[in-house]
């Protein structure tokens, strides 16, 4: 099953496929899905920053709950023609960035996603009372495109965090 599902996101996803554009065409089409996939009208929310404020282009997902501003699914963009050492420390920058998040609010759980052009990989990080942290990554990086079959499991996924975050 495909996420991708309307024709301006099947332009953003040739868009994101194109190895001659930068890491924003892999970000507009991801944030394309996601906006929909965590719509405002169920008080989800997404907010994507940007240099000079950061140094890489990132997303995060977040929900008001009890009357606290909560991140649920921390997203990294990167190019469609990234090496697979820039992908491995795309993974380690979002799981260190995901443990100081989690250090920093006392939250014992948040999800994670790594982008590349139409790509992206998933995985849950939690943490019990001793800070010792747990993730459902596999050894080896998992990436799924958008546009086949196995994209079912992100949207499984993001189902699963719509119910449990969303009004």
């Amino acid at each position: 099953m495909s996420l991708v599902t309307h024709n301006s996101e099947r332009f953003m996803y040739s868009e994101a496929k194109d190895l001659t554009k930068t890491e924003n065409s892999t970000a507009m089409f991801w944030r394309a899905i996601l906006n929909r996939e965590f719509p405002a009208d169920r008080q989800l929310y997404t907010f994507q920053e940007w240099p000079p404020f950061n140094k890489r282009g990132n997303c995060r997902v977040y929900c008001f709950k009890d009357r606290t501003k909560r991140t649920f699914l921390y997203v990294e963009f990167k190019r469609a023609d990234s090496t697979s050492a820039k992908l491995q420390e795309g993974y380690h920058q979002v799981t260190e960035y995901c443990k100081r998040y989690l250090r920093r609010t006392g939250h014992v759980q948040i999800d994670c996603m790594l982008c590349y052009g139409t790509h992206a990989a998933h995985w849950h990080l939690s943490r019990n009372a001793d800070f010792y942290f747990m993730s459902t990554m596999r050894p080896v990086i998992d990436f799924i495109d958008a546009d086949a079959p196995r994209a079912v499991e992100l949207t499984r996924r993001f189902r699963f965090l719509r119910k449990t975050y969303g009004k």
